[in-house]
């Protein structure tokens, strides 16, 4: 699982805001509109995302992928 420590912007009007994240140890940065939650997600948070995802013009949010079995 991704975790988000925070959130930036690097002065990039094209990619907006950025998370940055870890997993197994390594940090990475990527579009905050492209960060989907997991469930449950904070309601608080769901609702900040869907806002900003609105305003930036991207609702709804990114389909998550399916898992391969």
């Amino acid at each position: 699982m991704w975790v988000v420590d925070e959130l930036d912007y690097e002065g990039d009007d094209l990619r907006g805001l950025v998370a940055i994240c870890r997993r197994d140890g390594q940090r990475h940065t990527v579009s905050l509109l492209d960060v989907s939650l997991t469930d449950p997600a904070d309601p608080e948070t769901a609702q900040l995302l869907a806002a900003y995802r609105r305003w930036a013009g991207t609702d709804p949010p990114p389909r998550r992928p399916r898992r391969r079995t």
